[in-house]
């Protein structure tokens, strides 16, 4: 009796230490994320359109640059980007965060004619249109569909292409339903960040052995990865409607040679990129007529971050060689 007592003993204490952890992490991330975190709504704006809502944000003065996020983003996985001259208009693609995922906004086609109401209402006649990763799909629509407003494109690491093989974002639907997705998503980034050689140590889909190396040996890249995380996976249930939808579009693109696309078009891509290999870049270079391939040595998929200053020089050059009237 004494032996089965000393055991409930045990298994209350070991329980009750399980759920008082529980209940400060999860307090903490109550306070700490969502009071710190207001910026995720305040830093945009709601466009009303005749269809529906569309969040926005602005940044920068200048010609302007309507660039469109990666997949599990948002308007905020984009909001340190800028080019010195350039306005960036980044939108949250429908199903992520406060723009919702209409019937009427699913296809690229659909969501294009929404982004030139969305210029409308701002008083924007041309822009660059540029896209990051699976915003590459948005910007090479908008190109097609509505040369009329584009001066020219910029690409970066992006889908160009038909994509089949997708899946959908990992889940674990029991502990999400008891802990909730934006929990497990803080309690994740917070983890890279306490262990950072996770993501910056090992071989993964994002970073190549050289973007590790890079970033590691620079703090400032290291808080711009961990910034970019952040704004693609907190708050995560509000982005994934439309990261499946985005994975279902992108089996619908085919591979048309050649694209239709008139503009001048700048396509950046690093040579490791394993998550958005690199003859996605090569394939759009061949569809594009007028396009150019930059290519960054050694560089993975979020050459973004771990080549920011380069990809910088590189675009603001290329709009220099390419400029165009663009406001109303």
């Amino acid at each position: 009796m004494k032996i089965l007592k000393w055991l409930r003993n045990i298994v209350v204490g070991i329980v009750s230490l399980i759920l008082f952890t529980y209940l400060v992490v999860f307090s903490v991330f109550h306070i700490s994320r969502y009071s710190s975190r207001t910026d995720i709504v305040e830093g945009s704006k709601i466009m009303e359109l005749s269809k529906g809502e569309m969040e926005y944000a602005i940044s920068g003065e200048g010609a302007p640059i309507l660039f469109f996020h990666g997949a599990g983003g948002g308007y905020d996985q984009i909001s340190s980007f800028s080019i010195e001259g350039h306005q960036i208009i980044a939108p949250s693609r429908p199903g992520y965060l406060r723009t919702p995922l209409l019937d009427d906004w699913k296809g690229y086609e659909q969501a294009s004619a929404a982004y030139v109401e969305l210029l409308d209402s701002l008083g924007i006649d041309k822009v660059t249109v540029g896209g990051i990763s699976a915003g590459g799909p948005s910007a090479i629509y908008f190109a097609m569909l509505h040369p009329d407003r584009v001066n020219n494109m910029v690409l970066i690491s992006a889908i160009t292409k038909g994509r089949q093989n997708s899946k959908p974002p990992y889940r674990k639907p029991l502990l999400d339903r008891f802990f909730g997705e934006d929990f497990m998503a803080w309690i994740g980034i917070n983890y890279v960040k306490f262990k950072p050689e996770i993501i910056l140590g090992h071989p993964n889909s994002i970073l190549s052995a050289d973007d590790q190396r890079v970033i590691l040996n620079d703090p400032v890249k290291e808080a711009a990865l961990f910034n970019f995380m952040e704004h693609s996976y907190t708050f995560y249930k509000k982005r994934y409607a439309g990261h499946l939808n985005d994975i279902a579009q992108y089996a619908n693109m085919g591979e048309t040679d050649p694209l239709p696309v008139q503009v001048p078009t700048l396509v950046i891509h690093g040579d490791q990129d394993t998550n958005v290999t690199f003859d996605y870049a090569q394939s759009a270079v061949k569809r594009i007529p007028n396009a150019t391939l930059y290519t960054i040595k050694n560089a993975g998929h979020l050459a973004i971050v771990s080549h920011f200053d380069e990809i910088q020089h590189r675009i603001a050059q290329f709009l220099s060689e390419n400029p165009g009237v663009s406001k109303l």
